[in-house]
């Protein structure tokens, strides 16, 4: 896939500096926010960004595979993708999550005839195993039981 597109409204946690364990990355999301893929032309992803820039800090996206700029208010500029220069009307492979697949928000530009394809499984498992990949997720993860104790 070419990008990675996710609504940062739907990330509830972040992941604090050091080990990072297989739980941080399930409390980050819903446990059933699926990853979905689709694509979009370069037109439509600038769109996309052009709104989030316009709802303000609601309108956070989180990226891979992209970079542009934004001067602020739907001023969006030097678009690359992997480094290339974003072509308007080539199509992109991107890989997204559920609130930009079901057009909540500003998502509602994304054209109605875009199809989406919802994955087999949950956004955690998808970023835990591309983490490890990153060999930054500590190996015991499968064997980690967190303890509360009562009262915290």
């Amino acid at each position: 896939y070419d990008i990675v597109l996710i609504d940062g409204s739907e990330i509830k946690t972040g992941i604090e500096a050091g080990e990072i364990h297989y739980l941080d990355i399930f409390n980050m999301f819903e446990k059933d926010d699926r990853i979905y893929f689709t694509s979009l032309y370069g037109s439509e992803i600038k769109a996309l960004l052009t709104g989030a820039s316009k709802f303000g800090k609601n309108g956070h996206i989180n990226t891979a595979g992209i970079y542009w700029e934004d001067s602020g208010n739907g001023n969006i500029q030097n678009i690359k993708i992997n480094g290339v220069n974003l072509i308007l009307d080539r199509k992109y492979s991107v890989v997204t999550n559920e609130s930009i697949a079901l057009k909540k928000n500003f998502y509602e530009l994304i054209p109605s005839t875009t199809q989406f394809y919802r994955g087999k499984y949950p956004i955690f498992m998808v970023v835990a195993d591309y983490i490890r990949e990153l060999k930054v997720l500590d190996k015991s993860y499968i064997l980690e039981k967190r303890h509360v104790k009562k009262g915290e």
